[in-house]
């Protein structure tokens, strides 16, 4: 699901870098994450915690892009992922059934090379 979700990213904010686990990190753009979590719910489906992180040397930069993403994927309803392909591997298309922010994106201050770091974490449900 995850690698569905960075491509939709990339196809509704083509002018912003998204990264995903595994890709190199150390300059400016958008990781996307999943990240653990325990299912505290007694019905059938299916959710994924995803952490969005903006890493850029300008403040505002930082800024103003997580809040683009967070302006597309807040509080989404029967949002498409569309297919991945990886090399060999195909990621079908996801159907969510919502798509709902933990909180809003938060200032989390500078790294060791100095750039700006804003995040926020939603909840991404597919069945």
């Amino acid at each position: 699901m995850i690698f569905n979700l960075i491509s939709y990213l990339r196809t509704q904010l083509p002018s912003l870098t998204f990264i995903s686990e595994g890709e190199n990190y150390n300059e400016e753009g958008i990781r996307v994450t999943q990240t653990g979590g325990e299912d505290n719910h007694d019905i059938d489906r299916i959710d994924f915690n995803v952490q969005l992180l903006s890493k850029y040397k300008k403040l505002f930069t930082s800024k103003n892009n997580i809040d683009s993403v967070y302006a597309i994927l807040k509080n989404r309803f029967g949002l498409i992922l569309p297919e991945v392909i990886i090399g060999a591997l195909t990621y079908p298309e996801v159907t969510t059934y919502r798509i709902v922010p933990m909180q809003i994106p938060g200032y989390l201050g500078t790294d060791d090379n100095g750039y700006h770091m804003y995040s926020f974490n939603i909840i991404v449900t597919t069945k």
